[in-house]
């Protein structure tokens, strides 16, 4: 009964907000929408094993049984129905918890503008999310793959518990999240039900404080939406090529990317630029949440031996740059040097 009632009453916010945002996109806007939700499906290769009969899971290192297992569990939930449609790719209900309270944090002079700007949830099992144009109009809108959901727990699972169990009384315990920390950090291109069925069997059983987890990979989507939605209430440019930048383009990129992060941030401790934080353990933790998923994500890419775009700013840069941009205090400074020792020793 809980779950149907669920179901039901993310439906009905979903729909009342892809009505609202339905109404102001021209036919072009929308033809380009429904046009990107359907290309998604065709090359997603979890979502083609759905919509394709015949297409096969195999090639994954997760047993593909496994796999089929966990993805047929999905057609139960509200939120892969609406993945598995289209033109429903305003109403997934699958971003109101991360929606919702975006558009609540954001500054009041931009609330009305950016809460109008179109955020898609796109049929594809990846862990990222970017800002668009459309083609026929020049505005923006914002995509977020469906299967983000599934990376945002187990990240939180190794965040927390490495930061967590770093004491002599449990070695153990910290090598088993360590070990997972691995996992994501080879892991997290790859589909995002993969990952979350390895992490699971890397901790073998073991969590973290359950509302911790919850909290933080909360933040983290919301972060991730805040972020995208700084580039546009910002108006930062987007070239049309990015084989061929000079470099003070490149430098005006970087910039941005990092003009985002403070953005998104900000909304989160609720101030700006021109006022200091009034620092509590609740704002020092989310700094620190923050923090720990850019180191998570800096290590994907070093342990994959991936290079960071010339045009993108490190994300050592992206850490220091949100410490300095809020005077962030002593404390949460060491705290973080903390994390980013202990993720070092998952890839050392």
């Amino acid at each position: 009964m809980i779950r149907f009632f669920y179901n039901f009453l993310g439906r009905h916010i979903a729909a009342k907000y892809a009505g609202d945002i339905r109404a102001r996109l021209s036919e072009d806007e929308w033809a380009e929408l429904v046009a990107l939700a359907r290309a998604a499906q065709r090359t997603d290769p979890l979502f083609r094993a759905f919509t394709q009969p015949g297409a096969s899971l195999d090639g994954s290192p997760i047993d593909p049984s496994r796999l089929a297992a966990l993805l047929s569990r999905l057609k139960t939930v509200a939120d892969f129905d609406a993945a598995m449609m289209p033109e429903a790719v305003l109403s997934n209900p699958v971003l109101n918890p991360y929606r919702r309270p975006a558009f609540r944090l954001l500054p009041e002079d931009l609330r009305a503008t950016l809460s109008r700007t179109p955020i898609v949830a796109t049929p594809r099992f990846r862990f990222e999310g970017f800002a668009s144009k459309f083609r026929s109009s020049g505005r923006y809108f914002i995509q977020i793959p469906f299967g983000m959901t599934f990376v945002l727990r187990p990240l939180a699972e190794v965040s927390l518990g490495t930061y967590l169990s770093d004491s002599p009384e449990s070695p153990d315990k910290l090598q088993v999240y360590l070990d997972a920390l691995r996992v994501v950090v080879s892991e997290l291109d790859a589909p995002s039900p993969q990952v979350f069925v390895r992490v699971n069997d890397a901790l073998k059983g073991l969590t973290p404080p359950r509302l911790g987890v919850v909290h933080f990979a909360h933040l983290i989507g919301v972060f991730l939406m805040l972020h995208e939605l700084g580039h546009v209430g910002l108006k930062h440019w987007t070239p049309d090529h990015m084989g061929t930048l000079s470099t003070e383009e490149c430098i005006v990129l970087r910039n941005q990317e990092i003009a985002a992060d403070r953005f998104a941030a900000g909304c989160i401790l609720r101030t700006s630029r021109d006022r200091p934080v009034h620092w509590d353990d609740v704002r020092e933790m989310h700094i620190l949440w923050i923090c720990q998923f850019l180191s998570a994500i800096e290590l994907h890419l070093k342990g994959t031996r991936k290079e960071v775009p010339q045009h993108y700013p490190t994300f050592e840069e992206r850490r220091l740059a949100l410490l300095e941009s809020f005077q962030a205090p002593h404390r949460l400074r060491s705290s973080v040097q903390l994390a980013n020792e202990l993720f070092a020793r998952a890839v050392s």
